[in-house]
């Protein structure tokens, strides 16, 4: 017969470990997290990424600090076997883009997305046709006509599974026109490359773009985007120039596979948090991007649902691994 003494114990002890589960749901995050980023720092993602750590940090949305860590190679299969190899540690948060899509698709990384842990989509990056100050071609539709006449065109961008690359393509096979994709390390390169005269246009996000535009360097034929954005109310949309319309560059977050529910849900309420911010929505407005907010379930379906569309695309265009 059990005494009550041991009763008394047994609960003490009980109501001890209930107590120390608490504290140590309570403490996460108890150490730095890691972000980590596909490309090399300085571009729209790595910007992104860190403008993220410091709004968090100021706004004391997360009770630790986001370390950027940057991870480039192989059209993002080097990050993404990374935050792979973390399985159930979330100490690690992965910025999301198309490239992680494409480089599975085409061979580059040997992991799916789906094997990963959705947290949320944050906005959609549209891509805009860019040539520079001094080119000849005042619209896209001259730009078109030039080369469906035999002019040799150029487009310069990152790597052949880009965004770039695919939305060139589209506006080719909506219009007729010819051209050619020359591929560099970065679509940084590639624009560069445009404002050096090396190759006649880029299709770079707005954001990396912008000061280019300000500067006189560059100008801006058309976007890529539902409605014409506020920082170029004069530049169409490819919509309204004809050209099918297709969601831009998804830009959200994932973590490593089978990390706890509760870490998931702790960063898709600080990203759900941080996007209410003014720091945030000015980084939104001066980036001319697209707000497409998707929480942890609704990202995870719309990833798959992206894959099958890019897989359409990229099957058309050859670049399907065998």
């Amino acid at each position: 017969m059990v005494s009550r003494f041991t009763v008394a114990i047994l609960a003490l002890v009980a109501m001890g470990l209930m107590s120390l589960g608490c504290q140590q749901g309570q403490s996460y995050p108890s150490k730095p997290v890691e972000y980590v980023v596909h490309a090399a720092a300085g571009g729209g993602t790595d910007i992104m990424a860190r403008t993220i750590g410091e709004i968090m940090s100021k706004e004391k949305i997360a009770s630790q600090t986001l370390t950027v860590v940057n991870k480039a190679g192989g059209s993002s299969a080097v990050a993404t076997a990374y935050v792979a190899e973390k399985k159930g540690d979330p100490y690690y948060i992965y910025n999301i883009t198309t490239a992680q899509i494409t480089a599975q698709l085409q061979g580059s990384s040997k992991i799916s997305l789906s094997e990963l842990t959705p947290v949320a989509n944050l906005v959609l990056d549209s891509n805009c046709v860019v040539v520079n100050a001094n080119s000849p071609y005042k619209t896209l539709a001259e730009l078109v006509e030039a080369s469906k006449s035999g002019k040799k065109i150029t487009q310069g961008g990152g790597s052949i599974t880009s965004s770039e690359n695919m939305q060139g393509y589209l506006i080719r096979k909506g219009t007729g026109a010819q051209w050619e994709f020359v591929s560099f390390n970065s679509g940084g390169e590639g624009i560069t490359a445009m404002l050096g005269g090396h190759v006649d246009m880029v299709l770079p996000s707005p954001a990396e773009a912008v000061e280019h535009v300000r500067a006189g360097k560059a100008r801006i034929l058309a976007v890529n985007s539902e409605k014409r954005l506020e920082i170029w109310p004069e530049v169409p949309t490819m919509k309204e120039l004809g050209i099918p319309y297709v969601k831009g560059m998804i830009r959200g977050v994932m973590m490593p596979p089978g990390v706890p529910a509760d870490a998931i849900k702790y960063w898709e309420a600080a990203f759900e948090k941080m996007r209410k911010t003014e720091g945030w929505k000015k980084y939104v407005k001066e980036g001319a991007l697209e707000e497409a907010w998707m929480g942890s379930a609704e990202y995870g379906k719309y990833l798959n649902d992206a894959s099958d569309g890019f897989k359409s695309t990229m099957s058309e265009m050859g670049l399907l691994k065998k």
